[in-house]
């Protein structure tokens, strides 16, 4: 998600992380599983402890899950369109990972295709 950090577009994929982590600090209930904030409401997804989100947030190269988009949608105060091809080999007609994701604050705006 958050792209390669070895070219010149890693200083804005650094920062993204930056956005993304401080995000998840100053707002840790919307962010951890055991809250009752806490944003993907969508009992498919899997989402890592507290702790493990904010290390892969900040560690570049670590894999991003659902709830890091919430928290860049928050911290960059837009609304992330995300798309995941379904995969009848799990048996889901339509991925759960394929949403609209409007993060902690932000107003949603209608997306126009």
């Amino acid at each position: 998600m958050y792209g390669p950090t070895a070219s010149h577009k890693g200083a804005k994929t650094r920062y993204v992380r930056l956005c993304t982590a401080i995000e998840v600090i100053e707002h840790p209930a919307y962010y951890d599983t055991r809250k009752a904030d806490f944003v993907v409401r969508d009992q498919r997804v899997n989402t890592s402890d507290y702790a493990t989100v904010l290390a892969h947030a900040l560690q570049d190269g670590k894999e991003s899950e659902l709830v890091h988009v919430y928290a860049v949608s928050a911290a960059l105060n837009v609304v992330v369109q995300s798309y995941v091809p379904p995969s009848s080999s799990v048996g889901l007609l339509e991925s759960p990972y394929t949403c609209i994701t409007v993060g902690r604050g932000v107003t949603a705006r209608v997306l126009r295709g």
